[in-house]
């Protein structure tokens, strides 16, 4: 009898550490892996260009040029979906990026959290990722309507599920 207790018992303990294992692995997927790609960059109405000291890479599902803007607060009460300051002034920027055979992927406005604003490429349900996996992405540009400064701008990766 002891012995079958002591088997159940091993047996529990086994199965604890293997969902223990399995859990730990799908919080580390879970963690967005960050790339900081620039800091205090002032985004003005001429185009800024910003190389990464490393290349940026697709390792998630989902990508986002990330910009961290000072003096904003998304307020999830507003209607509409603008990047307004306190002072009522409105700013539009514009994002590209650029892969290492020169192809440029225009991105637009579409997540918020707090001061951070993401932009990515048009989504294509026929493709797993938002930018192709094959490539190196190797530049930023950005420009804005009015001059806006960014604490810091960072290529983000992601797995939702």
């Amino acid at each position: 009898m002891k012995k079958v207790i002591i088997s159940i018992l091993i047996g529990l303990c086994c199965l604890a550490i293997l969902f223990g294992g399995f859990v730990v692995y799908a919080m580390y997927r879970m963690k967005p892996v960050k790339q900081v790609i620039a800091t205090d960059l002032l985004v003005s109405t001429e185009w800024s260009e910003i190389l990464p000291k490393t290349p940026m890479q697709v390792n998630r599902r989902t990508q986002s040029v990330e910009l961290n803007i000072d003096g904003y607060k998304h307020d999830l009460f507003e209607k509409g979906w603008q990047i307004k300051f306190p002072d009522g002034t409105i700013v539009k920027p514009e994002v590209k990026i650029f892969d290492e055979y020169g192809n440029v992927f225009d991105l637009h406005d579409a997540a918020r959290v707090g001061n951070i604003v993401g932009f990515k490429p048009e989504y294509d349900s026929n493709r797993y990722t938002t930018f192709p996996k094959d490539r190196n992405y190797t530049k930023i540009r950005i420009r804005s309507d009015k001059p806006f400064k960014c604490s810091n701008i960072t290529w983000t990766n992601m797995d939702l599920k």
